[in-house]
């Protein structure tokens, strides 16, 4: 293994690999640590040189193969995605997004001469399209209707172990994309209710939609091909294992797990509660395996805002260490329980402000609440030092306020 990057002040976001694997286009805020330039890396010789200077968050979604064109996407905001093609040979740019409502573009895969992407600006739960290029217009190949009809058919969520289930069959949002070397197949992910459903769908017949049954309940990543199209390759896991390598045989369909982690975990029960609207909102549900102690074990509230993200039944280290071993800011004053509140100082979908403010009206109102934030991370904590000091301080917190609860 060898560091390519030794600027370690700059953040720098992987892009795309020449077509003969010789060099790499990335972003990078090395420049002003603010907007994310585009930089051109020759493998054998490390050397970098910037070939555009860019504002703001971009990053490299694409490359074509004769090494001539670069798609760049720039997340102005959660729900707002905007594309750029770059011509490298004339230097010339064309905002292919200008002017159209604000929307996702996601999971784009250039493969041959087509660029194929998952996006919202169609449907609202997601749609497959090819994107042209001349114009940054859609060409639907698929969208979330067709593949309803297996979820809610095959769909298992209409009742809850714990006596929440609403009745009403769930579908799904598209959330993952992997299109064959060839371009004859693709692979989506969608997210049903938390839970990774797999569909295959052949992309020169009419765009059957073929689901993929035999993995446990669980969260799906990674999709990719194969170099021959013959295998999917991904990483699954559940709230009873965590993530390992799968394949799967796309002319026999068998499922193969091929790394086996050790097995660990407690199981999360999918519920649902209704909010004041009606919605049926779902939540994970996990019960301790050993008998309570008197007056029962303490309950842990643990919400994940949206509408970017969600918490999902994956092997959350958090959730399994308490198990052994937000509120808004409006209503900041009912909050009764202690609170604890992380954060980074880089964050650019929840500005330091915005948890500073939090703390700041629970405090005022009385309330117990702890914030510790870090100066060099954002949104998510990638640092292993950051996240193995965020893990211990949330034990020591917990451990504080439930005291032996907490087993």
């Amino acid at each position: 293994m060898r560091r390519l990057t030794d600027n370690a002040e700059a953040i720098h976001r992987f892009g795309a690999w020449s077509r003969d694997g010789k060099s790499l286009l990335y972003t990078s805020n090395a420049h002003n640590q603010i907007d994310f330039d585009l930089y051109r890396m020759e493998i054998a010789t490390g050397a970098a040189e910037m070939v555009r200077e860019c504002s703001g968050r971009r990053e490299v979604v694409g490359w074509s193969n004769d090494g001539r064109y670069v798609l760049n996407a720039e997340e102005v905001a959660s729900e707002q995605v905007e594309l750029f093609l770059l011509d490298l040979a004339t230097d010339e740019e064309r905002h292919l997004t200008a002017g159209l409502p604000a929307a996702r573009y996601y999971e784009v895969r250039w493969v041959n001469e087509s660029v194929y992407l998952l996006t919202d600006r169609t449907h609202d739960r997601g749609a497959l399209c090819r994107l042209a290029l001349a114009d940054g217009g859609l060409e639907i190949v698929v969208d979330t209707s067709a593949i309803d009809e297996y979820t809610i058919a095959n769909s298992s969520f209409s009742r809850d172990d714990c006596g929440f289930g609403s009745g009403v069959p769930p579908v799904g949002e598209l959330e993952q994309l992997a299109v064959s070397p060839d371009g004859s197949r693709a692979a989506v992910g969608v997210n049903v209710e938390g839970y990774s459903r797999l569909f295959l769908i052949d992309l020169k017949g009419g765009a059957s939609v073929q689901p993929v049954r035999g993995l446990p309940d669980g969260v799906t990543k990674g999709l990719r091909f194969s170099p021959d199209g013959e295998r999917l390759l991904f990483s699954h896991q559940t709230p009873l294992q965590p993530e390992d390598i799968w394949t799967l045989e796309l002319a026999s369909s068998a499922l193969t797990q091929h790394t086996f982690s050790n097995r660990a975990g407690i199981a999360a029960a999918l519920i649902h509660f209704a909010a004041f609207d009606g919605r049926r909102i779902p939540a994970f549900y996990y019960r301790p395996q050993t008998p309570s102690p008197p007056g029962g074990y303490p309950c842990i509230l643990y919400v994940h805002g949206g509408p970017a993200s969600q918490q999902r039944p994956d092997f959350d280290v958090r959730f399994q260490y308490f198990l052994r071993s937000i509120s808004p800011l409006h209503k900041a004053e009912r909050i009764r329980c202690p609170l604890l509140v992380m954060a980074g100082d880089n964050d650019p979908r929840v500005p330091l402000y915005e948890s500073q403010q939090i703390v700041e009206r629970v405090r005022a109102a009385n309330g117990t609440v702890e914030f510790i934030h870090y100066a060099d991370e954002g949104h998510n904590f990638s640092k292993l030092a950051n996240r193995i000091d965020s893990f211990t301080k949330m034990a020591e917190f917990l451990n504080s306020h439930l005291g032996n609860g907490v087993a």
